[in-house]
């Protein structure tokens, strides 16, 4: 059986403490702000209770309207250290936590307009559908592509005999580069190529698709068209800073005819993902070394393979997801798929990630 993944935020510092007293409302807490919808809150007693009322069960209460309103979001047993939390949706969540006794009673419960003693917002995951949103793609020729670069700061090469006719006639005497963000309905003038050597470095403030256009003119003083509101660019160039996004959902070993198959599920997304953009890896210590189990697979989000004996007995796997522009998202489960002789199945839950390019 496949089950979702769980993720764990780290918050021992805003760890929750049953028992605490504030003479006067204090500030809110300072929100943790995470991309992950299920995370565990840790929770610990800070005073000593008398004998005959210590707690049966703790209860995480959360409000998702400020205070408004409370329901009960999680119940455990007094002897648990934490709350499991899948938020629904993002937005800002408060929570409290409130002690039921064995008689029913409880301690802690919130009214209207109670204060949080811990505050987490969780935000969209940032990848790069957020960039697109604001590319004008709609305005570029279906024979056109934009190179994807993943800088700011990018070259931008040029041919002046390719131009056309008109554009170079003779020496050169400027090289006028022009630029548009929406796909050429409003040109602005960039700046000009003071050595008059391809290629040209430009630099841009955000990602977006951006388009380009030369302006030559020659020793006679004879320029060539200088671009108008609704010329399309003569070369587009898409900037992309923002990894894919990237989960492991669950990896599974069971038996398979003389041997085991491995079957590795993920969630991988981004507007602009390269061609077979997912790489899988194994080892048997997270500190490495990884060995790759496959790559250049489609996003399908399912890879199911047999393994050979090498496998090693307890086996974490790395996801690594590509985008167009070099991008890379890489996250690895922190806890071992692990092979056992009765061939019940066993779950493997990620929670770590890094990101490059």
């Amino acid at each position: 059986m496949l089950r979702p993944v769980r993720w764990f935020v780290t918050l021992a510092v805003a760890m929750l403490c049953i028992g605490r007293v504030a003479a006067s409302e204090p500030p809110l807490p300072r929100p943790i702000v995470t991309h992950q919808r299920s995370f565990a809150i840790p929770f610990d007693f800070d005073v000593v209770r008398p004998t005959g009322t210590e707690p049966a069960k703790v209860e995480l209460l959360v409000s998702d309207d400020q205070g408004a309103n409370w329901y009960t979001g999680a119940t455990v047993a007094a002897n648990a250290s934490q709350f499991e939390f899948v938020a629904p949706e993002e937005g800002e969540y408060w929570f409290r936590v409130a002690t039921v006794d064995a008689q029913g009673h409880v301690t802690g419960n919130p009214q209207y307009g109670t204060q949080p003693e811990m505050r987490v917002i969780v935000q969209p995951v940032a990848a790069a559908e957020q960039v697109v949103a604001g590319f004008p793609v709609d305005r570029m020729p279906a024979d056109e592509h934009a190179r994807m670069v993943n800088t700011l700061s990018f070259e931008l090469d040029y041919d002046l005999e390719s131009l056309g006719p008109g554009e170079s006639s003779g020496e050169t005497s400027q090289i006028e580069l022009w630029w548009t963000g929406d796909g050429g309905l409003n040109w602005k003038r960039f700046g000009v190529d003071d050595d008059q050597q391809s290629p040209m470095l430009v630099t841009v403030e955000r990602e977006g698709l951006y388009g380009f256009w030369l302006v030559v003119e020659d020793a006679r003083g004879i320029r060539g068209p200088t671009p108008r509101p609704g010329d399309l660019p003569q070369t587009w160039i898409g900037v992309d800073t923002t990894a894919p996004m990237a989960e492991i959902i669950s990896v599974v070993r069971r038996p398979y005819q003389d041997g085991q198959e491995v079957l590795v599920q993920w969630k991988a997304d981004d507007a602009l993902l390269a061609a077979q953009p997912i790489t899988l890896f194994y080892t048997g210590d997270r500190s490495g070394p990884w060995t790759p189990l496959a790559s250049g697979l489609d996003n399908s989000g399912m890879y199911r393979g047999a393994t050979t004996a090498e496998i090693p007995a307890e086996m974490y796997i790395r996801l690594e997801v590509r985008d167009e522009a070099g991008n890379v998202k890489s996250v690895e489960t922190t806890t071992p798929a692990v092979f056992p002789a009765s061939g019940h199945v066993l779950h493997a839950v990620q929670a770590s990630g890094a990101t490059w390019r």
